[in-house]
């Protein structure tokens, strides 16, 4: 607004860490970054669209730097727990970074991500793993069921009756839960993380 550029501060977590005051408990903007992890807290502000990110406190590691150079600060990137034997179809539309981007004729309880189905129209998407109930977080693909809508992308906003049509393939990390408000219409987006996570 006004083009006035807008910052806000992230922090180290750790004891160990150095600020400004004798007494360390962290030095968020938000207090809910308090306890996240580094990267986790930088996403978030890459969702609410921030001009700078600065570190509050010190001393960055190498392995900080290297964390925050690889995260993408133009997409919205939401961290992916898979579920256990996700297809390696189904990673294959989860981690194309340039499909998916939010539907705009907006559902009441999910959000939609519709290119996939037109990308992998030819994969094979069996129907399985569609547990009966759907909780907010979760991210499923339209399976074979669905016919011509096989291979769309939701994420679940509320929890809903699965009527067999969607394969839960993923659940968003729990601190990513607070960026589902930031998925507006058209926005793209982005998963990471899904192997290097417990899968569920």
């Amino acid at each position: 607004m006004n083009k006035i550029p807008f910052a806000s501060f992230v922090t180290l977590l750790g004891k160990d860490k150095v600020g400004p005051w004798a007494y360390n408990d962290n030095l968020p903007a938000l207090e809910m970054h308090r306890d996240w992890p580094l990267t986790t807290q930088i996403r978030h502000y890459v969702a609410l669209c921030l001009d700078m990110i600065i570190v509050a406190n010190q001393f960055l590691t190498e392995d900080d730097l290297v964390q925050m150079n690889n995260i993408d600060y133009e997409t919205l990137s939401l961290n992916i727990q898979l579920s256990k034997n996700v297809t390696n179809n189904e990673k294959t539309i989860i981690f194309d970074d340039n499909i998916h981007s939010v539907c705009p004729d907006l559902a009441q309880d999910l959000i939609r991500s519709s290119m996939p189905r037109i990308t992998y129209k030819d994969l094979s998407i069996p129907n399985q793993r569609t547990n009966e109930w759907l909780e907010i977080g979760d991210v499923v693909i339209l399976n074979i069921v669905a016919q011509n809508y096989r291979g769309e992308l939701h994420i679940i906003t509320n929890k809903i009756k699965n009527d067999g049509i969607r394969n839960v393939v993923g659940k968003l990390a729990p601190e990513d839960l607070n960026f589902i408000p930031y998925l507006v219409s058209n926005r793209p987006f982005k998963f990471i993380g899904g192997n290097n996570h417990e899968k569920i």
